[in-house]
């Protein structure tokens, strides 16, 4: 199974999240990226 926002396979990252009955998966290195992103426009939201 491949991440379905970057494209790499589980033999890339170290861990990979599917969903149950989609064909949607997430890997840990974009879970992090969406963490920042979301820290970051929660920073501005908050100023």
């Amino acid at each position: 199974m491949n991440c379905s926002f970057c494209g790499r396979s589980e033999d890339e990252v170290d861990v990979i999240v599917a969903a149950t009955e989609q064909n949607v998966a997430i890997c840990d290195e974009c879970v992090e990226i969406c963490n920042q992103v979301i820290a970051e426009e929660r920073a501005k939201a908050s100023e």
